[in-house]
């Protein structure tokens, strides 16, 4: 018997007492002996009985007693929050842990409210959570923040069970488990899965997983955009399916192999979308799990681009070794990487020997160090040089180097290489100075011709000047001077030429203001009357049109001065040279259009006066006048067109072409 049970025992006899005075026994004198030993036989069987029945209740107690005292240990030590909620919300009993996890004393949870400590935006969660209707006995459970009462919130699950109280009155049972560090580590993978699928979605090709009977497990945006498939059409599709027949027949073998346990790698041509057709490196990754293989990564990169640069690289080569001139390729620090066969050709140095060298190989005692410091300076600034410098081959001898140096910058503009392109001009500097020499003969040969034509015509015109002196007839004194002007309008272009030591071209402008000027100073008049102006404007011809343009402005100031002014009478003679604009008049369009289809512009040269004009019948004498008939001559060797105006204004409008200048005037003195 347990101590319960014994301390049970009086109460129950006074009892058991109090029931027996109420009922009375039967009479002994009414019972037999035989009835009095049954009934003797019945109470202590009965009395047994209950000793059993007694028994019984106390190994039942003892049960219920371990039972309890287990629930208790089990209640008191559990990891997990327990406690026990009224109706109104009221924790009403809690276990250490939950008094821990609540971060507040057993005795002072009694009575608080559970929603204080319910985070305010997850109440209404609880509250859900307590309306939902389940099954008798079935427990629901969510997860929310709840908050310490210093304000430290913490996750937890909270399973919610229905259950009575020992008086019998519902009450909810809850249980609290803190899952913070399950939350973070839940939030910690899903960042990093994240983190993963930016990576691969960032990966510059195709990434995907396929399982060995396979299905696609993984694969990244470049896959989805290839193929045009979303996510989820993408996910568990079968690579013969995705790949089409003819395709995944070409990829099998690699496909096997890789599921055999050996990585591949091989290149492939795909088709994009948009109809184009890529040039992709395909690499398959086993996949191995303790040994065995569950499946292949795939990885199918877009090289089209590089292919592309291969080939461009191919073809630049190709060119670069077809070039004539050398080329050069060095790095910044000017360290040669690349040289092509006509470089090696002209300098003599092999490849192998040039690789790591720099161009002061080529240099020597009679390289100029002016040319050297100017390189240095160019390169240091990093920008282009274009010049020539004398440089030495492998075995000592010379050459010019005709040389141009190019910087080459990345897409950052910072300086990556030098390109140098050399041409080997020696046989051109040759030529050069053999061509000066023949020119300086030749000029010197052309300055005594026009020196001597100059003083051959000044004595022709001496020769003029006496024989009109000598002659007594006007008329004949008149022709000996037109001669003498004509003279000396040649003369003093073999002046000017012989002067200026340019011989390929004249500034006409310049010479027929001088030319206009000593013909007025000898023909006008003396007392002042008339008057020259001159408007000329600048332009270089050749001896050809020089020559006659001379001679036209001559005999028409001549003739000017000579008809134009009679009786001292005032005036002014006025020579022009001026560009005819292109719609100057229709008739000289189709003039204008020939000679432009030459390279020729047209220009006017106009000699008039203010005088008193032109007699009636000077156009019907003008075949038997000798200053007009030269004039119309020498306006027809012009190629150009007279036209006579009002009063006295003689005009030709002629082409002019550019004069070439000599070539050899361009070249330099060979250094030497």
């Amino acid at each position: 018997m347990t101590d319960s049970s014994s301390r049970g025992m009086p109460s129950l006899r006074q009892r058991a007492e109090a029931l027996s005075a109420d009922r009375p026994l039967p009479s002994q004198e009414a019972l037999t002996l035989e009835e009095a030993q049954r009934m003797l036989h019945d109470l202590r069987v009965h009395k047994i009985e209950l000793e059993m029945q007694n028994e019984e209740l106390r190994q039942t107690q003892a049960k219920l007693d371990t039972a309890r005292a287990r629930y208790h240990d089990l209640y008191e030590q559990a990891p997990m929050g327990y406690c026990s909620v009224s109706m109104k919300g009221l924790i009403l009993e809690a276990n250490p842990a939950a008094a821990t996890l609540l971060g507040m004393a057993r005795e002072h949870l009694v009575n608080v409210p559970l929603t204080h400590f319910i985070y305010r935006e997850d109440q209404d969660s609880f509250f859900l959570l307590r309306k939902q209707s389940v099954t008798p006995g079935a427990a629901r459970a969510c997860e929310l923040r709840m908050v310490k009462p210093e304000g430290t919130p913490f996750w937890v699950k909270l399973a919610l069970l229905d259950g009575f109280d020992e008086q019998g009155a519902p009450v909810l049972r809850i249980v609290l488990s803190d899952i913070s560090e399950r939350r973070q580590a839940r939030a910690a993978l899903q960042s990093s899965e994240q983190f993963l699928r930016a990576i691969a979605d960032n990966v510059p090709g195709m990434l995907g997983y396929w399982s060995r009977d396979l299905h696609c497990l993984f694969a990244n945006k470049e896959y989805f955009g290839w193929f045009g498939r979303t996510a989820e059409q993408m996910q568990g599709v079968r690579l013969p399916d995705l790949q089409g027949p003819e395709l995944f027949k070409k990829n099998e073998p690699y496909v096997r192999a890789v599921l055999g346990g050996e990585d591949q790698q091989f290149e492939r041509l795909l088709a994009k979308p948009n109809g184009e057709i890529a040039h992709t490196w395909v690499q398959y990754i086993a996949h191995r799990v303790d040994g065995q293989v569950q499946g292949f990564f795939s990885l199918v990169t877009d090289v089209t681009a590089f292919k592309q640069g291969q080939e461009q690289l191919r073809v630049s080569d190709a060119a670069l070794k077809a070039v004539s001139q050398g080329v050069v390729i060095t790095g910044p620090d000017q360290c040669i990487l690349s040289i092509n066969d006509a470089f090696a050709a002209i300098t003599g140095y092999g490849e192998a020997e040039m690789l790591g060298q720099t161009c002061r190989i080529l240099r020597g005692p009679l390289t100029d160090p002016r040319t050297v410091d100017s390189i240095r300076l160019t390169l240091h600034s990093e920008a282009e040089f274009f010049g020539e410098i004398l440089n030495y081959r492998k075995d000592g001898s010379l050459f010019w180097n005709e040389l141009a140096i190019s910087p080459v910058r990345n897409a950052q503009g910072r300086l990556t290489h030098y390109i140098g392109v050399t041409r080997d001009i020696t046989e051109r500097k040759h030529a050069q100075a053999v061509l000066q020499a023949a020119l300086q003969e030749k000029v010197a040969l052309l300055n005594e011709v026009h020196h001597r034509v100059k003083n051959n015509l000044q004595v022709v015109t001496s020769l003029l000047r006496l024989e009109a002196g000598r002659s007594s007839q006007p008329d004949t004194r008149a022709v000996l001077g037109d001669m003498q002007g004509r003279i000396r309008s040649m003369a003093l272009l073999h002046e000017a030429l012989y002067r200026s030591g340019v011989f390929a071209s004249v500034e006409l402008g310049a010479y027929l203001r001088q030319l206009a000027t000593q013909a007025f100073r000898t023909l006008a008049p003396q007392n002042g009357a008339v008057t020259l102006q001159l408007d000329l404007a600048t332009v270089s011809v050749g001896m050809d049109q020089a020559t006659p343009c001379g001679l036209l402005v001559n005999e028409l100031i001549a003739n000017c001065l000579k008809h134009g002014f009679p009786e001292n009478r005032g005036g002014a003679v006025r020579l022009e040279l001026k560009p005819v604009q292109p719609d100057a008049d229709a008739d000289a369009d189709a003039d204008a259009d020939a000679d432009a289809e030459r390279g020729a512009a047209q220009w006017r040269l106009c000699v008039s006066d203010t005088g008193v004009g032109l007699p009636p019948d000077m156009l019907t004498r003008q075949g038997q006048s000798l200053g007009l008939q030269l004039v119309a001559d020498l306006a027809k060797q012009l190629g150009g067109r007279l036209e006579i105006g009002p009063g006295a204004a003689f005009s030709v409008t002629f082409p002019i072409e550019s004069p070439e200048l000599p070539a050899i005037a361009a070249i330099p003195a060979m250094v030497t």
